[in-house]
């Protein structure tokens, strides 16, 4: 999670990053990173965000559309949200079972709202109650929903802002999200484990 999160830092600002369309097949779209802003990156990570290193290879090699041929097509953002997310809401259900809730629920329903560009200065403790920082960089609120059996999570990871709700009620929960989150992106997950993240993932809703 933490490559995730400091990748996502990465590509919502400007520095360092440039997408380029090939220029004889421009359904190629090739993104040029500057390796010296992620240092962490070692090879098992860029294997795992199915990043390609170029730094030893030719560059006349990688121009070539055939290069890109047996390549997977990929989505970095959308790849480190997904694990930043998983990881999120894994723990923000520990935490929740824990602290607040004390059982294991047979079902998970589960919606995610993910800001990029937060920062220390978002604080919400004058809205959710005072709390400490969970960890470097990270600080979490719990908060039930109007006194009924829904949680609202609430994580500020470095530059990522994230709103997990938590349904345990029998309710259309997603209009209402909508309602108060016309332009948001809703993720949502549904399963009998929250296990079940790393297999069925999150869907866009």
């Amino acid at each position: 999670m933490v490559n995730a999160l400091e990748l996502l830092e990465f590509l919502a600002g400007n520095n360092g990053h440039s997408t380029y369309q090939h220029r004889t097949r421009p359904e190629i779209l090739i993104q040029a990173w500057d390796a010296s802003k992620l240092p962490n990156f070692t090879e098992r990570v860029l294997s795992f965000f199915k990043l390609i290193d170029v730094r030893e290879s030719d560059a006349a090699a990688w121009s070539e559309p055939e290069f890109f041929r047996d390549k997977s097509r990929t989505n970095p953002t959308r790849d480190a949200l997904h694990v930043a997310l998983s990881v999120l809401t894994k723990s923000a259900a520990a935490l929740l079972i824990k602290r607040k809730i004390h059982t294991v629920p047979p079902t998970w329903q589960v919606y995610a709202i993910p800001y990029s560009g937060a920062t220390d200065a978002l604080d919400f403790d004058h809205l959710l109650g005072d709390t400490k920082p969970f960890e470097a960089g990270v600080k979490v609120w719990l908060h039930q929903l109007d006194g009924g059996p829904d949680w609202l999570v609430l994580y500020r990871a470095k530059s990522v802002l994230v709103y997990l709700i938590f349904v345990f009620g029998h309710h259309n929960a997603l209009a209402t999200l909508k309602e108060h989150f016309p332009e948001a992106d809703i993720h949502e997950f549904v399963g009998t484990a929250i296990n079940d993240l790393l297999t069925v993932g999150w869907h866009k809703v």
